[in-house]
């Protein structure tokens, strides 16, 4: 969800250390970079149960949202780990949606509806340019030896779950990958085939959607429900399987051949950027029985103290890696293997969803995404799951960013979702044998259990999209002034407190409660947003009315 923590500055000596750390998530590739470059100008644009209706606050400061208005232009910005881009539509053209498009410099590909997802900055943090011209500016810069003073950053998606964008929140909706690309797919039917045959959804159809990006697989269930709506029918999943580990697991096999120092050298060279560009476009080009073809870069041949032939000869790769004129072949059988060992745990997991009792019913798999290209990723799909019909867009690669439009200008049209985790709140009640000592609390004489878990949803509840959950919560004591409130998500269905294990903070609340004259019988109403991008929690003082509000951090950290 939103994080709007302001994004501290990255230290100049250990940010790419620190990311290293993170090992589930792909590595950036990062140079700490003579020659100067101007920025880039950017636009300024608690609780107790005494009985069971009764909640009690522990003690322990925000405000409430405008309505909402109908804009003229809804922008779709897609920030992925490999490629980015941007698509838009405007209230006076209303029957068309425009995506960005980029030169690409490349002699394979002259023009792009992404671009890669890199970003150049200068030794004081400014941005000097991002995408194609990143790349170009940095690899010039690298081959001039002037890069010392720059700093370059790619596959950096998964490290910015806590920086902020500076875009208004009024003005941001979060879209869900999956649910954009099944809207799409069901708004423009017509333009959607399972590589042969024409496909529309009726009411009542029920569709998985593979979302296969660069840096994870997302995967969604839903149903088309009478009103054309959409339905979620089971738990969000996926994981860190994209198509980056095909890209991995090319880079070790060629360290495995000439030698782990050898491509770490690479890897400082200009040309590796360029060889990283091609295995990218190649790998989606890929059909059953193919082989992959990469040049053999003079930098490369350099680094290398034996000839390619020798060196790949006495390694394992003998019978599957081949090098003539000036390329090396990877032969059908060796990119049959990169695959499966990439897809393996896709494949176990899109299994196990489509045999739980929520997926009965499913008869289409649609996969888009930048992979959903390769003819090979199609197959397996269609051999692996046999039993349903594998579809693919026309464009795969755009059907996340049109239908993020779409959904920006109807929000309404995914009607309900499965909750990821349980949700609750911070509580105090009686204390009861058996609660653990170190949660005894002493208010007003009473003694209290603090830490408890207050469940509002459970783990796997469908909730409708807008659903309000609300609770009361009491002062504990009289002379409580402010109530705090904070909230957690749990692995589990039925948390017992707080500190179990599962369980994390992801927002607090503070409501003032100025009025002391009710004792513990003064109130807050507490209620919780559930099914919609983010969840957003209130608290009204029922004694002056004044209310508080905020969005829950589902991807940060929360103290």
């Amino acid at each position: 969800m939103t994080q709007k923590a302001e994004s501290s500055e990255m230290d100049w000596e250990t940010s790419y250390s620190d990311m290293e750390r993170q090992t589930d998530v792909p590595k950036p590739i990062y140079y700490a970079p003579k020659k100067r470059l101007d920025p880039k100008p950017r636009p300024v644009r608690q609780a107790q149960v005494a009985v069971p209706k009764k909640i009690y606050g522990r003690s322990g400061e925000e405000g409430s949202k405008e309505n909402e208005e109908e804009w003229p232009v809804v922008v779709a910005l897609d920030f992925g780990t490999t490629y980015s881009g941007y698509a838009f539509w405007r209230k006076e053209n209303p029957s068309e949606i425009t995506t960005g498009k980029w030169t690409t410099r490349s002699k394979e590909v002259m023009e792009s509806l992404k671009t890669p997802t890199s970003l150049l900055l200068n030794q004081n943090n400014e941005v000097i340019e991002f995408g194609y011209k990143a790349d170009e500016i940095f690899k010039e810069l690298v081959e001039n030896e002037e890069d010392k003073e720059y700093r370059y950053f790619r596959h950096f998606k998964m490290m910015l779950h806590n920086e902020s964008a500076g875009i208004l929140s009024e003005q941001l909706i979060l879209a869900l990958e999956p649910e954009a690309a099944a809207i799409y797919v069901m708004k423009e039917a017509k333009t959607v085939f399972g590589k042969d045959t024409g496909t529309t959804f009726n009411p009542g159809s029920k569709i998985m959607v593979a979302d296969l990006g660069g840096g994870t697989a997302d995967l969604r269930v839903l149903e088309v429900k009478e009103d054309r709506k959409m339905k979620q029918l089971h738990q969000s999943a996926g994981g860190a399987w994209g198509g980056n580990l095909i890209n991995k697991k090319i880079w070790e096999i060629m360290a495995e051949i000439f030698g782990s120092n050898v491509i770490e050298d690479f890897k400082k060279t200009s040309d590796f950027m360029e060889m990283e560009s091609i295995i990218e476009l190649r790998k989606r080009d890929i059909t059953i029985g193919s082989k992959l073809v990469l040049p053999i870069f003079p930098s490369l041949s350099q680094l290398c103290k034996q000839h390619f032939r020798t060196l790949i000869n006495n390694s394992i790769y003998g019978n599957s890696v081949k090098a003539r004129t000036g390329k090396l072949y990877f032969e059908p059988d060796m990119v049959q293997k990169i695959f499966d060992l990439t897809f393996t745990n896709l494949f176990t997991v899109v299994e196990k969803v489509l045999n739980h009792e929520n997926a009965v019913g499913v008869n289409d798999i649609i996969l888009v995404g930048g992979l959903a290209q390769a003819d090979i990723i199609f197959k397996q799909f269609k051999e692996k799951f046999s039993g349903y019909k594998v579809i693919v867009p026309i464009d795969p690669v755009l059907a996340v960013l049109k239908g993020a439009v779409m959904f920006g200008q109807d929000t309404d049209i995914i009607s309900s979702r499965i909750t990821a985790h349980t949700y609750g709140f911070d509580v105090m009640r009686f204390f009861m044998h058996g609660d653990p000592k170190g949660k005894k609390r002493k208010a007003d004489n009473i003694d209290y259990c603090v830490e408890v878990f207050e469940k509002m949803v459970a783990i796997g509840d469908s909730v409708d999209v807008g659903k309000t959950v609300g609770k009361e919560v009491f002062a504990s004591s009289k002379e409580m002034k402010s109530i705090v409130l904070k909230f957690y998500q749990s692995e589990i269905k039925n948390p017992k407190y707080v500190t179990d294990p599962g369980c994390k903070c992801i927002g607090k609340l503070s409501v003032e409660m100025p009025d002391l004259s009710g004792g513990t019988e003064r109130s807050v109403m507490v209620s919780i947003k559930f099914g919609e991008t983010e969840i957003t929690v209130c608290g009204v003082d029922k004694t002056t009315g004044k209310k508080q509000e905020t969005a829950l951090d589902l991807l940060g950290d929360t103290k």
